[in-house]
């Protein structure tokens, strides 16, 4: 109901020759439920003075429409790839108000194209609204931006009804070599001594088949760790080409990088690099031997004090009877889900036995003693504990780290050093059982090599004194140790 003083109030506004009218804005938010989304008919009402007279206007049809409008489907170009002939576009989820979005300063202040390779230079274009599309049309041909990253954004799309969409912007690469790779960069991490594949496609931009290219490396020297398959006279479908990298983590700890490049073709030269890092195995653990019982653990673990279980392949956990490990297994993506499943070692003797828990931490390159959320779990032939879905949960303290002073049974060179924690100078200590060459190397955690050495030693016991570089940073280093085809591990803490 509208105040007869409101209605004289704006009728006072008025010149004798104007058509008076009182504009009203209706109000509806939080009525959902006395006028819910839908089409209404609408006219107004007055009530004439004391007598009651009601003047009626005519009616109205208007539409309450609170949806929301949103994006339908992913915007052009889909995978983020443009070639020659794709769209730059974005449909919705309603017909546009293409009036409204067409207007220059519309244009001008929602809508851009910039080149982020160049540092977001705008890149211009015609906007074309057709019912529920946007395209962008480039005023040049894209091509000329080979190789470039471009990002489109559109923001205060309205639909009919004034709904206006979220504000969204996609990036996509212009590719106008005939072929080029998916993906600008392969990055691992690895333990030392394990072999990891990965795979990359080489996409196609004619339609037709491409012949006579052929992969390169920028450093020779990575065909130590880095094969490509396949490498040379590469034959390029319509469909791409899968190529298969394999590393490989039989080399000192470390950063390997390498570009490799797509040669045979005029113009840019589409390059992928690779990323490996290589870090020091766990703490070397005793053989689990196949024993007479077993039973499977299915597990994840986290921090006291942190919600979010692991997802990193590097992260392990092992299982220990009598302080002894008789099972383990590195964290691994089955499906949507993350666990250990770890077969567990034991003899009839051992049913009934507590199991003790360890973790090793990939990212901190630490092992953790850790306990089962659930409490304690016994040894029991043939039982299973947890399950991919709802994995038993090892629950670590960050406090509690296994002693760095551990040698453990396979550790065959009785590898050690003392003082540990030290504070400038240690000894390193190893036993050799024959003589033989040996290689021992130190590394930081972030696997860069501080020192090494390299010697034919004697049978027997050995010593090497370290002394630690002003350069060198506290905290936690990794001693290595190589001979006769068999490593050895040991950490030692640097205190500044």
């Amino acid at each position: 109901e509208i105040p007869v003083a409101d209605i004289k109030a704006a009728y006072s506004t008025f010149a004798l020759d104007d058509i008076p009218f009182y504009y009203f804005d209706w109000d509806i938010t939080g009525q959902y439920d006395r006028y819910p989304d839908g089409t209404y008919l609408v006219r107004a009402v007055s009530n004439c003075g004391a007598t009651g007279g009601q003047i009626f206007s005519e009616e109205i049809t208007g539409t309450i429409r609170r949806s929301a409008l949103i994006l339908k489907g992913i915007p052009e170009p889909a995978d983020q790839v443009w070639v020659n002939g794709d769209e730059i576009s974005a449909s919705y989820s309603r017909d546009l108000s293409c009036g409204l979005i067409s207007t220059p300063s519309s244009i001008v202040n929602n809508f851009q194209l910039l080149d982020r390779t160049a540092g977001d230079v705008p890149v211009a274009f015609d906007l074309i609204c057709n019912n529920g599309k946007l395209i962008m049309q480039p005023k040049e041909d894209l091509r000329v931006y080979d190789g470039h990253t471009l990002v489109a954004i559109y923001q205060n799309v309205p639909d009919v009804s004034g709904n206006v969409a979220e504000d969204i912007e996609w990036p996509f690469k212009v590719i106008a070599q005939q072929a080029d790779w998916q993906e600008q960069e392969i990055v691992v991490r690895m333990y030392q001594g394990d072999q990891i594949t990965k795979k990359s496609l080489i996409f196609n931009t004619t339609g037709n088949q491409v012949t006579g290219l052929n992969l390169t490396r920028a450093d020779a020297s990575s065909s130590a760790w880095l094969t490509m398959d396949p490498m040379n006279n590469l034959v390029i479908p319509a469909a791409g080409q899968t190529i298969t990298f394999s590393i490989d983590g039989n080399r000192a700890p470390g950063d390997y990088t390498d570009d490799i490049a797509i040669t045979g073709m005029a113009g840019r030269i589409p390059v992928i690099k690779v990323k490996a890092t290589i870090l020091p195995p766990p703490p070397a653990t005793e053989n689990i031997v196949k024993r007479e019982n077993e039973m499977e653990l299915v597990a994840n673990w986290r921090f006291e004090d942190f919600n979010l279980t692991s997802v990193d392949s590097l992260d392990q956990i092992q299982v220990l009877i009598d302080g002894q490990v008789r099972g383990l297994a590195n964290i691994k993506a089955v499906g949507p889900f993350y666990a250990a499943i770890i077969k567990i070692q034991g003899n009839a003797s051992d049913a009934g036995k507590m199991l003790q828990f360890r973790v090793w931490h990939g990212n901190a390159l630490t092992l953790y003693e850790g306990v089962a959320l659930s409490g304690i779990i016994q040894f029991g032939n043939g039982t299973k504990v947890g399950s991919l879905d709802a994995p038993e949960l090892i629950i670590v303290k960050d406090a509690i780290v296994v002693s760095i002073n551990e040698v453990r049974p396979d550790n065959v060179f009785k590898l050690s050093s003392y003082p540990n924690p030290f504070a400038e100078v240690t000894n390193i200590r190893f036993e050799l059982d024959q003589p033989k060459d040996a290689l021992i190397q130190i590394f930081n955690v972030m696997g860069q090599m501080v020192y090494e050495e390299k010697g034919y030693y004697a049978s027997g016991e050995h010593q090497i004194r370290f002394n630690s570089t002003a350069g060198m940073a506290g905290g936690m280093y990794y001693v290595l140790m190589q001979s006769d085809g068999q490593i050895a591990t040991h950490r030692m803490i640097l205190i500044r």
